[in-house]
């Protein structure tokens, strides 16, 4: 029993520290809006925005497009990157 007890002691300190940032604020999800289309305005232009290569087949300004790859995203991206691109699937994609 008392190793149960240090187990949820141990998840409920690892819970309230993933949900706060360094100065102890809530961490808010990201957005597409927000956080999500200009981190890839400007990791994935020219191709995936408007007269790229690949815009009409994969349009990263569009938020479907953006919700329906979700962490496939992840193949090109690297580290706060794709971070950004995980915490943003695991809240939903919001919009």
């Amino acid at each position: 029993m008392p190793g149960r007890l240090i187990v949820v002691t141990i998840s409920m300190i690892a819970l309230v520290v993933g949900v706060r940032g360094q100065s102890g604020s809530p961490v808010k999800d990201p957005t597409f809006r927000k956080d999500i289309a200009p981190m890839l305005k400007s990791s994935c232009a020219p191709c995936h925005f408007k007269d790229g290569q690949v815009f009409d087949k994969y349009p990263f300004d569009k938020y479907e497009t953006v919700r329906k790859l979700g962490l496939r995203l992840n193949s090109r991206l690297k580290g706060e990157k794709a971070d950004l691109v995980t915490r943003w699937v695991k809240a939903g994609t919001p919009e």
